[in-house]
């Protein structure tokens, strides 16, 4: 059985739109739980922890595991030898020294108040009451009458001060600081007991704490020095008896028959559970953002099966690979797959979910990391492919940045060279390069056999020597050129609403190839010939130009068209009226004439890029009729061809807003003013007005 023939009978299989979608949801969760316990299954070399070993257990090569408790045991004596780091406040010390100053300016004020002839006793409590520091009564009395010397008792107290800031003062030693302080003040001889008492109690109550410590500069410190502490390792070597028959398994044992390949532990029902848990999880969280974001997948069985098929088949791949070296995941290539031949939000998504799966798995931050990278990498790298060169570009950056990525991780992990340059250019250089070329040579059958054209199929499409497009310019040139012209306006068009632009224009010239079969029915081919319409009759001219749309759908399904492109060929008319011979039949004829016999069967465009291509066919064929196209009709021309179509309804079931519609008729403006700005016959700038040759200068800018 052939291609065609196996996807036939698919089809067939997925005729209920709803079963297959359930089948296909219960195939990815049953292959995850299955990938996801393969690792848990029983096994004759269980060991379990508390029991005892069912037979003795000898190294069979060379291993090294970290001896947790004496690690753990070191780095913490490590920690607890870095003493706290403490922090200096300078405005701690300001405050200190403000407090002081105000404290002799309210005492200056003071001493005036009591030399004066009545003081008032009043003011004077007042003035006691402004004082910052509680000042005993005898300290107020001694310096409200030393008025010439409070300038030397201040500057007294600032030296008592910072002799005693400048080492640091913290909250636990301010009884010491204050101390010293007095000490300090026994030294000042040249002044008398009843002043050094006011310049220490002054500068005792002005003191605050300056110094604080830096909880977490300390720990980082402690954290620093713990990790400088080397890990202490268990060395077992060939043929040394790790544990014997009848011991008891202990969890120090644990980690030397992993390393050696002999603890597989029990699959519960518990982890049996949690692990249909996560798989209904993660089909569930694909299912709806597919249907949410990307419904053209969501939409297409087929689709659907492919992107099943390939995260399984990478999972499963993933799984056993991950055995040789946690960095030999393969999650670029499902990123490069989905992102060329499915969406590249959607690729965005699988590689994350994935990069958690191959986390989870192998239990390594690093793992996960690096394949979270090369995937969103590869995801970006194959965003705009167009050419098949294109995959070799995006392979190399692929593989460069799994090199770096997985050298990153290495440095961080290894202490020893050696595993640094395995894990680097042996483990990612191998992944990279693999992933990217697998990717590259399963895309073509992927394509092929699900139907999934890509832009380098477009590409190759729009090859003029593409059989259908040579028949078209040989048999129908002027129909050729038409399309061609649509093919430009079209794509201009669809990169101004952010449509696929080269589908687009690949769409527009096979939009009309149904006209092959009778060229010499439609104008643009008529050229210097007679116009064999004239002799027919207006119905039967009707149905020979609408026999088109089924003309070109044969010749499309004969030469084995991508089925997008087989959409532009109804759809760019819809169900548009015929209405020249519509018109003529009326107005030749006495019997009720009918519009729905002069009307395109359609269906209408179903989707923006078939949209655009029905404004842009009418639009250009109009255009051609203008005598003179000056920017104003072309700009006029253009707005009521699109109204036009929007109130006969013809976009009602694309989605098009009404703010696309703007934007398509100002990149079709530029791009036809452009066209014809050779031939252009301008308008008298006099005789517009201020608004319009505003308009007119902007199109002719433009173009």
């Amino acid at each position: 059985m052939n291609i065609d023939g196996l996807r036939s009978l698919m089809a067939r299989a997925f005729r209920n739109r709803s079963l297959a979608k359930i089948s296909i949801a219960l195939l990815a969760f049953g292959a995850l739980v299955l990938i996801l316990t393969l690792g848990d299954l029983p096994s004759s070399t269980k060991m379990e922890v508390g029991s005892p070993a069912p037979r003795d257990v000898k190294a069979t090569s060379r291993v090294e595991v970290i001896d947790e408790d004496s690690t753990r045991e070191a780095r913490r004596r490590a920690a607890e030898q870095v003493p706290i780091i403490e922090t200096y406040n300078p405005f701690a010390s300001n405050l200190s020294e403000e407090k002081v100053i105000e404290t002799f300016r309210v005492l200056a004020e003071l001493a005036r108040l009591r030399a004066s002839a009545q003081p008032d006793p009043q003011a004077l409590k007042a003035l006691e009451e402004r004082l910052p520091l509680d000042l005993t009564p005898g300290t107020l009395t001694t310096l409200s009458k030393a008025a010439p010397a409070l300038e030397q008792l201040q500057n007294t107290t600032f030296h008592l001060l910072r002799v005693v800031q400048k080492d640091g003062v913290r909250e636990d030693t301010l009884g010491q600081a204050r101390q010293r302080i007095r000490e300090e003040a026994g030294q000042l001889t040249f002044l008398s007991p009843e002043f050094r008492e006011a310049s220490v109690q002054i500068a005792s109550k002005a003191l605050v704490p300056n110094t604080f410590p830096d909880l977490e500069a300390t720990n980082q410190a402690r954290r620093a020095a713990a990790e400088k502490i080397e890990p202490s390792k268990r060395v077992v070597l060939p043929g040394e008896i790790v544990i014997r028959e009848g011991d008891i398994v202990g969890e120090k044992d644990l980690p030397i028959l992993e390393a050696l390949g002999f603890y597989k532990p029990h699959l519960t029902l518990r982890g049996l559970v949690s692990y249909g848990l996560l798989a209904a999880l993660l089909v569930a969280l694909v299912g709806a953002y597919t249907r949410i974001h990307v419904p053209r997948v969501y939409n297409s069985n087929m689709l659907l099966l492919l992107l099943a098929l390939v995260v399984l088949t990478i999972l499963g791949i993933s799984r056993y690979l991950t055995t040789l070296s946690v960095y030999l995941a393969p999650i670029a290539t499902a990123a490069m797959l989905i992102g060329i031949l499915l969406d590249g939000r959607l690729a965005l998504l699988v590689t994350a979910l994935l990069a958690m799966f191959i986390g989870i798995d192998t239990g390594s931050l690093p793992a996960a990391a690096v394949a979270l990278l090369t995937g969103t990498v590869a995801v970006m790298a194959v965003n705009r492919v167009c050419r098949r060169w294109d995959l070799v570009t995006a392979s190399l950056l692929v593989w460069g940045t799994n090199i770096l990525a997985v050298l990153v991780f290495s440095l961080l992990g290894h202490d020893g060279l050696d595993g640094i340059l395995r894990d680097t250019f042996f483990f990612g250089g191998l992944n990279g390069l693999t992933a990217a070329l697998v990717a590259i040579g399963a895309l073509p059958f992927l394509e092929s056999f699900f139907g999934i054209t890509t832009h380098i199929k477009l590409l190759e499409l729009s090859n003029p020597s593409e059989p259908v497009l040579h028949r078209l310019l040989t048999e129908a040139p002027g129909t050729y050129q038409h399309s061609i012209m649509v093919g430009n306006l079209a794509e201009a068009a669809a990169q101004a609403i952010g449509a696929d632009a080269l589908l687009c224009r690949v769409g527009a010239y096979y939009h009309d190839i149904g006209k092959i079969r009778r060229p010499r029915f439609f104008v643009e081919n008529q050229v210097g010939q007679e116009n064999p319409h004239d002799r027919l009759a207006p119905s039967l001219s009707s149905l020979i130009i609408i026999s088109h749309v089924k003309d070109g759908l044969e010749l499309a399904r004969q030469y084995r068209l991508p089925e997008i492109l087989c959409q532009f060929i109804p759809e760019h008319h819809g169900t548009n009226l015929v209405s020249y011979f519509y018109h003529q039949a009326r107005s030749r004829s006495t019997e009720p004439i009918f519009e729905e016999d002069f009307r395109y069967p359609g269906p209408k465009p179903q989707s923006r890029e078939t949209a655009v291509v029905m404004i842009c066919d009418g639009i250009e064929a109009a255009s051609r009729t203008l005598p003179s196209p000056t920017p104003e009709k072309l700009e006029e021309l253009i707005r009521k061809m699109v109204d036009q179509a929007v109130k006969d309804g013809q976009l009602d079931e694309c989605d098009l807003s009404l703010k696309d519609l703007t934007d398509v008729k100002e990149a079709l403006a530029r791009t036809l003013a452009s066209h014809y700005h050779g031939r252009i016959e301008y308008p008298d700038a006099s005789q517009l007005t201020p608004a319009r040759k505003a308009k007119v200068t902007r199109l002719v800018k433009n173009a």
